[in-house]
């Protein structure tokens, strides 16, 4: 249904006389992030570190890290991260430690739960948690005990991480 003739369109949508009088198309927001060219895609990434800069002593080549913030974009064969946002991931997983998968029902986590368990680590597929649910990390707490979790893997930072890393046990 097409507005009356002097009602003015929604925010985000061009006025009816821009477009076919059957449908009004939305507009790009102005907040959009409208990135340089050529642009690569993707932030969080881990791997093996292949070089690094000659004023870096904290990693190595052969090091298995993670960074939280690429600069070269992280859909990639090689990344590029500042110093300050890489991070030293476990040499090896050991049967019995445990693993939090938020976002279990995605492929991801599906795929996660899955080799979590082909390794012997006790996980999220185990326990299941409503993220939105009441006092749900009250609940997880009271699931892995005081130690808390070995690891995370997290498809949701922006909601779920903060809580997370609260979770983790010490050198988790």
């Amino acid at each position: 249904m097409l507005p009356a003739k002097d009602s003015q369109p929604p925010d985000g949508f061009q006025s009816p006389e821009k477009v076919s009088p059957r449908l009004l198309l939305p507009t790009a927001p102005s907040r959009c992030r409208k990135p340089l060219l050529p642009y690569t895609p993707g932030l969080d990434v881990a791997g093996i570190i292949e070089s690094v800069g000659g004023s870096v002593s904290a990693f190595k080549k052969g090091d298995r890290v993670f960074t939280t913030g690429t600069i070269s974009g992280g859909y990639t064969e090689h990344a590029l991260a500042a110093n300050y946002t890489v991070y030293t991931l476990p040499a090896h997983v050991i049967a019995g430690e445990s693993v939090l998968v938020h976002g279990a029902g995605g492929g991801i986590g599906i795929a996660a739960c899955q080799i979590a368990r082909a390794y012997g680590l006790k996980n999220g597929a185990h326990d299941v948690f409503n993220h939105k649910g009441a006092n749900y990390i009250d609940k997880i707490k009271k699931s892995v005990g005081e130690k808390g979790v070995d690891m995370i893997t997290e498809m949701l930072a922006n909601v779920n991480l903060s809580n997370g890393l609260n979770l983790l046990s010490h050198g988790g």
